[in-house]
């Protein structure tokens, strides 16, 4: 949100790069850690662009699509 106003950003085809650097079943529940880097578009505005580096995540299979 910048000066009151909400922004969406979308990624495009090869725009970017998500990599898994952790991986884990244990009891029937996958854990999966990696790092990103991309460039976003505006969607209401596709010049405008934002690139996101050194992004994280981890993904608990448990709490994916809840």
């Amino acid at each position: 949100k910048k000066n009151g106003v909400n922004k969406t950003y979308y990624s495009s085809s090869n725009s970017g790069v998500i990599k898994i650097t952790h991986s884990e079943l244990s009891n029937g529940v996958s854990i999966y850690s990696g790092t990103f880097d991309a460039i976003l578009y505006n969607k209401d505005k596709p010049s405008e662009t934002v690139r996101v580096s050194d992004g994280r995540f981890d993904i608990n299979s448990l709490t994916l699509n809840k």
